[in-house]
């Protein structure tokens, strides 16, 4: 129903709308089951949205700070993982080689097990802060593409067969 490139601004007043439902609801037993819902709905109006970043940042200081007050707090974690680390973007890899080229899948694979270190979320959640920045700057401008692409290509090419060879498989 909506067109994603003249539409954003509504896309991302729905999934703030979701967002404050479900925080009304998590705070009602009786509405379990709406809150669910409605947190599902706002995943659905984030993921791989330009705007992703910014809810994924919303709900990530949210959670951080009703840490010890939600009882929903497992449902929050699962939503941002979905919105966030689960998201199929790999913004610069994806842009210098493709979504289904080996080299993203490989960089995707690596992405999954920087979320088992210690500082491996918070690495992911700066890289998709500024890549994603980087990506709609190279849209707008083919002077920034042309010098992305041979500044980011040479060097994710010898990232990802390192990573083929030594850490993912």
């Amino acid at each position: 129903m909506f067109d994603p490139q003249k539409d954003i601004t509504e896309l991302l007043l729905i999934s703030h709308i979701y967002w404050e439902l479900s925080r009304i609801y998590e705070m009602t037993p009786k509405l379990q089951k709406s809150y669910h819902k409605t947190l599902a709905q706002f995943v659905k109006f984030t993921v791989n949205q330009p705007y992703q970043v910014l809810n994924a940042e919303m709900l990530r200081k949210y959670i951080k700070k009703n840490k010890n007050k939600s009882v929903q707090i497992k449902a929050l974690n699962e939503a941002y993982q979905q919105i966030f680390v689960q998201s199929a973007k790999c913004y610069i890899a994806t842009m210098c080689f493709g979504n289904s080229h080996p080299h993203t899948q490989t960089l995707r694979e690596f992405k999954s097990l920087l979320l088992t270190l210690p500082y491996g979320i918070e690495l992911i959640r700066l890289y998709y802060l500024y890549s994603s920045r980087l990506v709609q700057l190279s849209q707008k401008s083919k002077v920034v593409h042309h010098v992305s692409l041979n500044i980011f290509r040479p060097f994710l090419t010898v990232l990802a067969k390192f990573l083929d060879i030594s850490i993912v498989k």
